[in-house]
């Protein structure tokens, strides 16, 4: 679908240019006028704020490629206002306050970085990682939590802390490389020593050493070990497709060294590059049932509530869900056509993740129904028959989806926009249904 009405591109731009300005980024006069205190420090992270422009970048891109191929000056009268008003956005306001979130992200990561510790400290820390790691604390570990034996070899070491932080160095690429020779061997025996003691471990890796065409720091999920072949279960995107491989101990030692070298060099937060996660499994927890949570819950799925907003936190980790133009329940699938329609007007690949996401959602509902089915008895019949259809159908979606990507035949386009509208109307009757059957218990 491609922009046929310039006061369509009009409008998006108004929206854009609000969108910007809510974003609430000072003037660079404000940002060299202002003297850096505790007060002035941002309070939120401004890799969210970085994240946002970005995505507003992007669709700017969009935008300036779909005006120049449909518009010149000789055939609409609109067409310099409407220049101008993209050119002043995508040429100089996004760049300068990309420019103004970098500066702030510098303060940020200053003010919350920890400390060099001496040597005492740093002995004191690393012995009290190692009893941590050996009592086995339960649940996700926290900021306070962390296994500081792991962290802290690996990433906060005062070796690493130091190239880091003289990184205006022309030797700069040769010395982490000498760093990351000297952790590999690290990486593979903590890493084994974290799984033995029930922790999974979420970090990043190089795309490139596993199929992508590209040197890109991507996260994963290393959920196990096999010492006799001597490899790591990994579970992530790899080959555009959500998996589990295998992978060496030694393709481990590259691929980590290598992600860590791309993460430093876009400015990414050190300090997130590993954590370490313990699940809770416990076979005398009883879970109780909260018919009233699942009927709430369930309701506003039909009603797309902002539930980003309606559970809105000081933690910066839920900023992603509290972002403006976001879309919830039935909601979302507005959202996912308009998206679709306008990358559409390129005939550009589609997000096979999304087509994922929504089936993985109707796997777990399946699997939800199942357990009201164990202890309601048939009550819950039409409603598991209704998800294996639905189910049904998204895979043959899916399907259609990497078959556009490889042919890019727009009669295979229209089929996925359709076939979502129609997935929209089987969902709604879905959970209309399924809440309906809640009240009668």
């Amino acid at each position: 679908m491609s922009l046929t009405s310039i006061h369509t591109i009009e409008s998006i731009l108004s929206q854009i240019n609000k969108d910007v300005q809510e974003l609430d980024i000072p003037s660079i006069y404000q940002l060299s006028t202002t003297t850096t205190t505790a007060n002035t420090i941002p309070k939120t992270s401004p890799y969210i704020t970085r994240f946002k422009l970005l995505q507003i970048k992007n669709s700017l891109t969009n935008l300036n490629d779909q005006f120049h191929a449909n518009f010149t000056s000789s055939n609409n009268k609109h067409y310099h206002n409407v220049k101008q008003t993209l050119d002043k956005l995508y040429i100089n306001e996004i760049d300068e306050k990309l420019y103004i979130v970098d500066k702030l992200i510098t303060q940020y990561d200053d003010a919350n970085s920890p400390t060099t510790l001496n040597g005492d400290d740093q002995q004191q820390q690393n012995q009290q990682g190692e009893q941590n790691l050996q009592r086995g604390n339960s649940g996700v570990i926290t900021n306070d939590e962390e296994l500081s034996s792991l962290r802290q070899r690996l990433l906060s070491s005062s070796k690493l802390h130091q190239i880091n932080q003289d990184n205006t160095s022309e030797s700069d690429s040769t010395k982490l490389n000498e760093y990351h020779e000297s952790i590999q061997d690290d990486i593979v025996n903590e890493l084994s020593h974290a799984l033995e003691q029930g922790y999974y471990c979420y970090t990043y890796i190089n795309e490139k050493y596993v199929g992508n065409k590209q040197d890109t720091a991507h996260d994963v999920f290393v959920i196990g070990k096999n010492d006799r072949t001597k490899k790591f279960k990994v579970i992530g995107y790899f080959n555009s497709r959500y998996s589990s491989i295998e992978m060496d101990y030694e393709l481990m030692m590259e691929t980590f060294a290598s992600g860590l070298t791309i993460a430093l060099s876009s400015n990414n937060a050190i300090d997130d590059y590993v954590k370490l996660y313990k699940p809770l499994f416990n076979d005398k927890t009883v879970y109780h049932l909260k018919l009233g949570t699942l009927i709430l819950r369930t309701q506003e799925y039909l009603d797309s509530t902002n539930t980003g907003m309606l559970k809105r936190s000081g933690d910066i980790n839920h900023g992603m869900y509290e972002m403006p133009n976001s879309y919830y329940g039935l909601s979302m699938y507005t959202q996912w056509i308009e998206e679709l329609a306008f990358q559409g007007s390129k005939l550009g690949e589609v997000d096979y993740r999304k087509f994922h996401a929504v089936y993985e959602h109707k796997l777990m509902m399946s699997r939800r129904v199942g357990v009201l089915e164990r202890k309601y008895g048939t009550l819950f019949n039409h409603e598991k028959k209704m998800l294996r259809e639905i189910i049904h159908f998204l895979e043959v979606l899916r399907m259609l989806a990497l078959k556009y990507n490889n042919s890019r035949k727009k009669e295979n386009f229209e089929n996925i926009l359709q076939k979502i509208s129609v997935l929209h109307d089987l969902d709604k009757e879905f959970m209309m249904q399924f809440l309906a059957t809640l009240k009668k218990i």
